[in-house]
């Protein structure tokens, strides 16, 4: 997967988080991106969300290829242009019919 990564990415790839822990996050510290697309879109205050969120999470250019933003501001990965061979590199194989879950041992979700 990093390999498809960093063939997509915008140019060089930047190790590490895009924003600085002692420092404000600014889109014009974005590259060239659909993400950046989207964030210059959003209102004031859902921008301002989705930049404090990237600099929380270390969003590094790495990240952009699948990285969306929704009308508040709110971050989520969606990689529509991901080769067949990865998604099947990282597929899971199904259970046995007879295998045993956490579910069968009397786990409960606590809620």
């Amino acid at each position: 997967m990093v390999g498809f990564a960093q063939e997509h990415a915008h140019g060089a790839i930047e190790k590490g988080p895009l924003f600085k822990q002692d420092a404000a996050p600014s889109i014009e510290r974005l590259p060239a991106c659909n993400l950046k697309v989207q964030l210059e879109k959003l209102p004031a205050k859902a921008r301002a969300h989705a930049l404090r969120r990237m600099k929380e999470y270390g969003i590094g250019e790495h990240d952009l290829t699948c990285l969306h933003a929704d009308q508040d501001g709110e971050m989520f990965f969606q990689c529509s242009d991901v080769p067949d061979e990865v998604i099947e590199d990282a597929a899971i194989e199904p259970l046995d019919a007879g295998a045993s879950t956490m579910w069968d041992s009397g786990f409960t979700p606590s809620g």
